[in-house]
């Protein structure tokens, strides 16, 4: 039986064969150097998420976050460094 959580639309990829086993991956988009984040894997806080790309843009491995989220959406827009 496949995981199924209602809104989610990132999706679950079987590990094995037997499909005892998912991965959980989020959606995004990559448009030029910019990549549109709409969907965190189940079970990521959205601040979690955010204190990550922090963390990177501090680093330099990227330039800006900038965030888009709604009341049960999220939408971060990351620019590339």
């Amino acid at each position: 039986m496949v995981p199924w959580y209602r809104g989610f639309t990132g999706s679950f990829l079987p590990k094995d064969d037997n499909r005892t086993a998912y991965t959980v991956k989020g959606y995004f988009e990559k448009a030029g150097d910019t990549l549109l984040i709409t969907e965190l894997p189940v079970l990521t806080w959205t601040r979690n998420y955010k204190n990550h790309l922090e963390e990177l843009a501090k680093t330099d491995v990227i330039s800006d976050i900038r965030e888009h989220h709604k009341d049960n959406t999220v939408k971060f827009e990351v620019l590339g460094a």
